[in-house]
């Protein structure tokens, strides 16, 4: 499955942690490829929100 950024944050909210897992479901990330991505994804996101 490709995602996107975009996509990415569709799926967070303001007041609620979402686990990496209920994202691999929601963005139908089943094989070890993508999940690597996603995994990739989040750490640059995370990253770039303390900047």
């Amino acid at each position: 499955m490709e995602f996107s950024i975009a996509t990415l944050l569709a799926n967070f909210s303001e007041d609620k942690l979402v686990a990496p897992k209920a994202l691999e479901k929601k963005l139908n990330c089943e094989n070890p490829a993508c999940i690597r991505r996603l995994q990739i994804a989040l750490d640059a996101l995370e990253k770039s929100a303390f900047w």
